[in-house]
């Protein structure tokens, strides 16, 4: 029971956790300026680390490996198409040097790896240019002919009582992989569901193309939505602070460069925070952004901004730039009912509270409720001493 609950339930959720986040690590690598030779050299190393992981998990808890194609197949399906490819002749040598650093070398199964890694990539292939509309059909059958192809090679490897044990490993390891069809599958339209909405965004002018984010389109757009539907939101907006005398100093491309690098930053620590569906993020003009959470109260959103304060500390320290530093400040203001124009007022209000920041020595972030309560209470106690 412990061994069937492993293949056919626990392994198809670690691989997809895997696939998922080798996807994350090639999409920002697509972003960055990391040569190529490099980012295949890093890429093929990470995916030597998932391996090993896949083979000492299964490994130590079934007495025996499987699922070591898996990660190959999906791979080279809906991540690196052409790439992933040779991963289904790498994955034998890295099956061999994990059973090597283990000593536990069978040449005949290292045999019987390079064979299934040959059929695979000339299947794969021939299936990938075929006329075949589905995606799902498509890796069914790759999974099909990696079964099959183990199957036949188990056959002439093993003898008959554990050629049945093999057999039936492969059944389940085959149903365990439609299980990370389905779940990776659901992840993969998400993703396609959320560029196709970021598409009709930047068709309809609502994207920023320098910053990415959206813009004061966008923003009206959305701030009705929210006023209308929401009870409970809160608003931030984010200055950059002495960014005109920066513009001045070094420049309106330089300065589009940081706002560039601001706003990835921006969205990069939000996302390891909060799903996509919980904020949006707009910019006002210049060097000013909006950004609204849903559900989300006032300090949360101030520990969220606070964590976007170190990681930009830590982006130009990394850097090295120390002809200047980049800061910025920010308002918050929570909205906690359904009103008329709601999220305008919360801009308004967050607004006042970012002046109160910059007029303090910039470099802050207030929250409204605290900055002008304690003013409050400040002039109240002085009307009361005079």
């Amino acid at each position: 029971m412990w061994q069937l609950s492993v293949i056919f339930c626990l392994m198809p959720t670690v691989i997809t956790s895997l696939l998922i986040s080798y996807d994350a690590i090639i999409k920002n690598f697509r972003l960055s300026n990391v040569r190529m030779y490099h980012r295949y050299f890093i890429l093929l190393v990470i995916y030597a680390i998932y391996l090993y992981f896949t083979l000492s998990f299964t490994t130590v808890s079934l007495g025996f490996y499987c699922y070591e194609y898996t990660l190959a197949i999906f791979i080279s399906h809906y991540i690196s198409k052409q790439k992933g490819k040779l991963l289904f002749i790498a994955t034998p040598t890295l099956v061999f040097a994990y059973f090597l650093i283990n000593n536990d070398v069978v040449i005949k199964l290292d045999i019987k790896l390079y064979i299934i890694g040959v059929v695979l990539l000339f299947a794969s292939t021939f299936i990938e240019n075929s006329k075949i509309p589905n995606r799902d059909v498509k890796i069914l059958l790759i999974l099909t002919v990696e079964t099959i192809i183990t199957i036949i090679c188990d056959f002439f490897v093993y003898n008959l009582e554990d050629f049945k044990t093999a057999f039936t490993v492969e059944i389940l390891v085959f149903l365990g992989s439609i299980i990370i069809i389905y779940f990776f599958e659901r992840f993969f339209r998400l993703q396609e569901r959320q560029m196709d909405e970021i598409n009709t965004a930047l068709k309809n002018g609502q994207i920023d193309k320098l910053t990415g984010t959206y813009n004061f389109t966008a923003f009206e757009e959305y701030s009705e939505f929210v006023s209308k539907d929401y009870a409970d939101y809160t608003v931030s907006i984010l200055d950059l602070d002495n960014f005109k005398k920066f513009n001045d100093r070094y420049g309106h491309l330089e300065g589009n460069r940081v706002l560039a690098t601001f706003s990835q930053i921006m969205q990069d620590t939000m996302k390891m925070f909060l799903q996509e569906s919980e904020y949006r993020i707009f910019r006002f003009g210049g060097e000013e952004f909006v950004i609204v959470f849903l559900n989300k109260r006032s300090q949360e959103v101030k520990n969220f901004l606070i964590s976007l304060e170190v990681d930009l500390k830590t982006y130009y320290e990394e850097e090295e730039t120390p002809d200047y530093k980049v800061t910025f400040s920010a308002g918050i203001k929570r909205i906690r009912e359904k009103t008329f124009n709601g999220v305008n007022l919360a801009v308004e209000l967050a607004d006042k509270t970012l002046y109160k920041a910059k007029e303090d020595g910039r470099d802050r972030i207030y929250i409204y409720e605290e900055v002008f309560e304690s003013l409050n209470k400040f002039e109240f106690l002085n009307k009361i001493k005079s």
